[in-house]
């Protein structure tokens, strides 16, 4: 079908590793953690990793593209490439930032912080070490994203002992208001972006394409987290409830602030222009849309106010 409307294989691989990135704020916002542990991690661990994914997808078609003018994605060739490629890729990216995270561990059991008798030192430390995570692993060709992903999990789940409270409360303060900001101006953009869509002279074409991409992403979702699901059913442990699985695949459906991003990468050709246009749209609609109806979902499905565990 998106053949028919003059995309190529290249560019479906563009956007479809664009839109795996997902934006799960509206519905952990509306689960707090100490009431629904087990669902608001789920939700929060699975929207980091497609977002690490789809940044890792996306640079990494945008490298097969420059070398392979014309990928076969339904060959055995183009998919074992694209498979390798990512396998690769994810595997030395974690490595690289496990590393610089245990260099970072060493460090702060060494460094006299408590001689100091302040955060500074240790802010300084995470904040050096994770920039050149993130940039020792772009220039060798991997992902930064998934260095400093990891970087982060070493140095939270084993610095505790080391680091001061005040610089974990002064680390969490930072951070969040450096994500805020930073979706904010997505969004922001989004909006202005929204009126260039709209009166666009092939808007028909961006309509169909972004419906149909919502309407993929449903579908293809419920079959990638159903499918696991019902797996889980064997054992206890790792058993989801019904509920929580509608939630799960509903918070996921929503595309925002990495999807945007992405499409900075983008050129200026016509083709990619409305690649662009169905990013944005598709982005504007569902989280419009199905951010507004969170609370709705949330509640119907037992995880409001009243029914906190």
């Amino acid at each position: 079908m998106t053949h028919s409307q003059g995309l190529s294989d290249n560019n479906m691989l563009l956007l479809s590793s664009t839109l795996t990135a997902t934006d799960t704020v509206a519905a952990l916002s509306l689960l707090p953690k100490h009431n629904f542990p087990k669902i608001h991690s789920i939700i929060f661990g699975e929207g980091l990793l497609n977002d690490a994914v789809a940044i890792i997808l996306f640079n990494m078609s945008k490298k097969l593209i420059a070398t392979h003018e014309h990928l076969d994605l339904f060959s055995g060739s183009g998919l074992l490439t694209l498979v390798r490629e990512f396998g690769v890729s994810i595997t030395l990216s974690v490595f690289v930032g496990l590393v610089i995270g245990y260099v970072f561990l060493y460090t702060a059991r060494r460094a006299p912080f408590e001689k100091m008798k302040q955060g500074t030192a240790e802010i300084c430390l995470i904040f050096v070490l994770g920039f050149f995570s993130f940039y020792l692993a772009e220039n060798l060709g991997f992902s930064g994203i998934i260095s400093i992903f990891c970087f982060v999990v070493v140095a939270a789940n084993y610095s505790q002992k080391f680091l001061s409270e005040k610089t974990f409360q002064s680390i969490d303060s930072l951070f969040k208001s450096g994500a805020f900001l930073a979706e904010s101006i997505a969004f922001i953009y989004l909006g202005f972006q929204a009126l260039q869509v709209f009166t666009a002279d092939d808007l028909v074409r961006i309509l169909f394409l972004s419906g149909f991409a919502i309407l993929a992403i449903g579908i293809i979702r419920w079959i990638s987290i159903g499918m696991p699901a019902f797996l889980f059913l064997c054992y206890e442990d790792l058993r989801v409830e019904p509920s929580e699985l509608v939630l799960i695949w509903f918070s996921g459906l929503i595309r925002g602030a990495v999807s945007v991003a992405l499409i900075f990468s983008f050129h200026e050709d016509q083709t990619d222009l409305v690649l662009k246009k169905v990013v944005l749209l598709v982005s504007l609609l569902t989280s419009l849309g199905f951010g507004n109806l969170s609370q709705f979902v949330t509640k119907k499905l037992g995880f409001g106010a009243t029914n906190m565990r």
